[in-house]
């Protein structure tokens, strides 16, 4: 899979991807490793992404809204209620594209949005500002 895109270096970055798509997570990895240089993470639903963040806190979650076992909003407003979370940097997935969600999510501070289906120059932006945002905000 080659994509014509920049390359840039976040390589001291790591990113924890929760999508219950393995081709989706295939994807964003590929992604996020051959242009940002970042160490990612998957996991397959909300449960396992709350596992892992205990283990070591990633420096931005990219977060699928449909899921089984709990859904990405209730994983959000989750992560928002926990002290160690609540300003994890979110960035949220979802095929679904109705004013409510958004609403909800821009309350709940997501650092941006996918949807989903997105080419990878569009999904490449989002990384790019988001990981250029966190980098910032940690010097």
């Amino acid at each position: 899979m080659s994509f014509d895109l920049p390359s840039f270096d976040f390589s001291d970055m790591n990113v924890l991807l929760c999508d219950d798509d393995p081709a989706y997570r295939k994807i964003l990895s590929s992604i996020l490793k051959k242009t940002f240089k970042v160490t990612v993470r998957e996991a397959t639903n909300p449960q396992e992404a709350f596992s892992l963040i205990k283990e070591s806190m990633p420096d931005l979650l990219v977060l699928d809204m449909q899921m089984p076992v709990m859904d990405g909003l209730t994983a959000l407003k989750f992560l928002r209620s926990n002290d160690a979370t609540k300003e994890l940097p979110v960035i949220a997935c979802t095929a679904l594209s109705y004013g409510d969600l958004f609403m909800s999510l821009a309350k709940l501070k997501i650092s941006d949005y996918i949807v989903k289906p997105s080419n990878a120059k569009i999904i490449s932006g989002k990384f790019h500002k988001a990981l250029n945002e966190i980098s910032k905000r940690n010097k």
